[in-house]
């Protein structure tokens, strides 16, 4: 039990005292900053592996579910959005805005999915890339609001270190494999000769046609070349 504080608002003694106050920052830190973030790893950085999108969908259902879990237990057991003058925690209103924006994303994912594209075609306007957006926006909204939280129930000190530091690793490590990703990518086109919209596509998708096929290919048409007989 958390100790009481007199010089905190009145809200803030009574949600460190609730059971279900710990339940609710459970959720939503596992679902945003855990469940979440790896689901855009893996369609960042994995969508060429086979397997990417059952991995990915089951990321972001299952952390979704999370959020809207601790949305409810915020609503139902510590008395949801309170006004600003009467004491209310702004990180609510931080948290039901990326709730929204999260519902919203995840629907345009579903609709990229079954909208599927014709190989070559540039990547569409909608869904796509306001998924892409949203995803980033939506992202950003959760951590924030995971952060306001911790400062608005006053905890410990600590706890804002721990996750500052798993926050930094989280950036560090998605620049490290931008970068790797960006590296190979550039390998692929100085090492091929690949037309213009097949070239859009790789560098626009960030690898669903991967190294591997590019080689196929370009020793499917050496070969070809190699069998023609030369005209005299």
């Amino acid at each position: 039990m958390a100790p009481y504080c007199e010089d905190a608002p009145d809200y803030v003694n009574v949600f460190l005292h609730c059971e279900r106050c710990d339940l609710h920052a459970i959720l939503t830190t596992v679902g945003f900053a855990g469940l979440l973030t790896f689901g855009v790893f893996v369609s960042r950085y994995l969508r060429y592996r086979a397997w990417w999108w059952g991995l990915h969908l089951l990321a972001q259902a299952v952390g979704l579910a999370f959020v809207l879990s601790g949305t409810v237990v915020a609503i139902r057991f510590m008395g949801g959005v309170l006004p600003e003058s009467k004491g209310g925690p702004s990180d609510t209103y931080v948290g039901y805005v990326t709730v929204g924006f999260l519902v919203v994303q995840t629907i345009l994912g579903l609709c990229t999915y079954f909208k599927r594209k014709v190989e070559g075609q540039r990547i569409p306007a909608f869904p796509d890339r306001i998924h892409w957006a949203l995803n980033w926006l939506t992202l950003i909204l959760a951590y924030t609001t995971i952060f306001t939280g911790l400062w608005v129930m006053v905890l410990p000190w600590y706890y804002k270190v721990i996750f500052g530091a798993y926050t930094a690793c989280v950036v560090l490590f998605s620049l490290f494999l931008d970068i790797a990703t960006y590296t190979d990518l550039r390998v692929v086109r100085e090492e091929l000769i690949m037309e213009p919209e097949v070239e859009s596509q790789v560098w626009g998708d960030r690898g669903r046609i991967i190294k591997q096929d590019h080689v196929v290919q370009r020793d499917a048409r050496v070969e070809t070349q190699e069998s023609q007989p030369l005209l005299s």
